[in-house]
């Protein structure tokens, strides 16, 4: 039996204060810091109607969001090929963004992560086995967690088979464009091209990474190639969910336009605008948890914590020493 919806006289408002719990907590490109402080009518526009759809059928609202896919393998970004703390904080975060919403409207929300490893393991040098592990990983966290609001969605549970080369040709085939046809929509489109932009410096990263003594020039002009078919490849995933969720609302980790039918969403803390927790390890400074570049963190004092012999976040040294200071007090 469905939920009574909460006596509010204005169902309008209703939608509104629902969609503001997001809205409030966005990732938005840059140049937009009056829709960051508050968000404005053209900024719910784009989302009234669907949200409208589900709180008129007094239904969860339900989000997909393309992430969690694999870890970077560069190293000099991340502790390793598994979820860590990480994905632990922002899989919590999402849960009780959710919980949040049904506060507010009861039936609540749903977030259904659309895993795209699999799409991208032949443009990022990540294997599929490093995909499957992280994927199970992640399904582990989020039952240990007890995250009640959010599933898991990937390639394979379309396609329905094991051949990971077969299904991504056949994702592009269906759903893909030419590097032709992204390059003239970069050209015309300032939005689209902050996005390739920043995608550009995150593969030159990686690709430096790996390969240390390659010329930063050869590198940038692979990345820029690489850059392209990760675009490709996101956007064939993108048709692909969308199609078979049509009535969803779309979240994305990466930064948005305020006013675009995606809702860029920030994760947890961090360094960078673009970092994600599979492009970042966690530090505890004392004060938050925060996304940065493992090496980065490195340069500082800091102590790496394990949990089952697995490096999972670090703390910094002077915090850490705070803490056992304080702890030796009390029990003095």
């Amino acid at each position: 039996m469905n939920q009574r919806l909460p006596n509010i006289s204005d169902p309008a408002l209703l939608v509104r204060e629902t969609l503001a719990i997001i809205l409030e907590q966005r990732r938005l490109s840059e140049g937009h810091a009056q829709c960051a402080l508050a968000p404005c009518a053209e900024c719910y526009c784009a989302h009234l109607d669907k949200a409208t759809a589900f709180i008129a059928q007094n239904q969860p609202l339900h989000f997909i969001l393309p992430a969690f896919p694999a870890k970077s393998p560069n190293l000099s970004k991340v502790l390793g090929p598994l979820p860590d703390l990480g994905e632990h904080l922002s899989l919590r975060y999402l849960n009780q963004l959710c919980a949040r919403i049904a506060e507010v409207y009861p039936p609540g929300a749903r977030i259904t992560i659309c895993s795209d490893g699999r799409v991208f393991t032949d443009c990022v040098g990540v294997s599929d086995d490093d995909v499957s592990r992280y994927g199970r990983r992640i399904k582990a966290m989020l039952a240990a967690n007890d995250c009640q609001h959010i599933d898991v969605f990937n390639l394979e549970d379309h396609f329905q088979q094991g051949d990971f080369d077969a299904i991504r040709r056949q994702l592009i085939a269906e759903h893909g464009r030419s590097v032709d046809e992204l390059k003239e929509e970069l050209k015309h489109d300032a939005n689209a091209k902050h996005m390739f932009n920043g995608i550009h410096r995150f593969m030159f990263t990686d690709l430096k990474a790996r390969r240390p003594d390659s010329s930063n020039t050869k590198l940038r002009e692979e990345a820029k190639e690489l850059a392209y078919q990760v675009i490709i490849h996101s956007n064939a995933w993108s048709g692909l969910v969308e199609g078979l969720f049509p009535a969803a609302l779309r979240l994305s980790i990466h930064p948005q336009h305020p006013h675009s039918r995606k809702i860029g969403v920030a994760l947890m803390a961090c360094d960078d605008i673009w970092r994600t927790p599979w492009h970042g390890a966690v530090l505890d400074d004392g004060n938050s948890y925060r996304l940065m570049s493992r090496e980065d963190i490195e340069k500082m004092p800091v102590d790496l914590v394990y949990e089952n012999g697995q490096p999972i976040y670090y703390v910094l040294r002077r915090y850490q020493h705070e803490q056992n200071d304080a702890i030796a007090t009390v029990a003095a």
